[in-house]
């Protein structure tokens, strides 16, 4: 199960109160994320840790575009906490990729000169195991299993909270969703249209950190609400984007 099987069947009715709707969501990108874990842990060659951390990524996204749903404080604790998650995997899916795409870089050089690059092999093996080591520490802590089961009954409990200081909690999610994507879009052509030749390798990286925003919303949100034939070219033409920027 990763974190796109796990969206691939969710419904959500554009009338829906939003917080609702987000609660749906979330609920879904946490059970990806205790799918991927195992597999996260102990299997150093699979996919897993890399769903984990696109269920964490898009369930941070949530927090951000969504975060007038949700109790501000409460959301704060748990945006931190998250925060916290995707830096303690990132290390060791860094050193996932170079490992296992180190005969790709090797096959870049001479030859006569691929073996000089064992020694590096080595390191890089020697590292990678090390991050692994911290990452499962960490995800097999206290910290770790209390952020799973408070997030899930915060989740639970989110429908039925005050809204007094959750102004969009009971708009309608085809409107609020809505909005968020043309308002990340807007800003998406923005970033975009103020590149030039001698714009900074930042600018290149913020243009795709909005373009990835973007995509989940759609992806969460704009495909369970809206025709699937207009949200999946867009969605295709997001991960052009990312790949080209990448």
């Amino acid at each position: 199960m990763t974190a796109v099987s796990s969206l691939a069947d969710l419904q959500l009715e554009f009338e829906q109160p939003a917080d609702a709707a987000a609660a749906k969501v979330q609920r879904a990108l946490l059970g990806a994320m205790e799918a991927n874990l195992p597999g996260a842990i102990d299997d150093p060659d699979s996919e897993s840790l890399h769903d984990l951390r696109v269920a964490v990524r898009r369930s941070r996204s949530v927090q951000r575009q969504l975060k007038r749903d949700f109790p501000p404080v409460e959301l704060d604790h748990f945006r931190a906490e998250f925060r916290w998650l995707q830096g303690l995997t990132g290390p060791a899916r860094d050193l996932d990729v170079y490992v296992l795409g180190f005969d790709d870089l090797r096959a870049l050089v001479p030859d006569a000169t691929q073996g000089d690059l064992d020694p590096l092999l080595d390191v890089l093996r020697h590292h990678r195991e090390q991050a692994r080591e911290a990452m499962a520490e960490g995800l097999r802590s206290v910290r770790f299993t209390t952020l799973m089961s408070e997030w899930a009954a915060l989740l639970e409990l989110l429908p039925s909270m005050p809204v007094a200081d959750r102004p969009d909690a009971k708009r309608a999610i085809g409107e609020l969703a809505g909005t968020r994507i043309v308002k990340v879009y807007k800003r998406m052509v923005k970033t975009g249209g103020a590149i030039d030749s001698t714009s900074p390798p930042a600018a290149y990286h913020e243009l795709r950190k909005k373009g990835k925003e973007l995509r989940y919303l759609l992806e969460l949100f704009g495909g369970p609400l809206y025709p699937k034939k207009v949200v999946k070219p867009m969605i295709k033409s997001l991960k052009a984007l990312q790949d080209v920027l990448g």
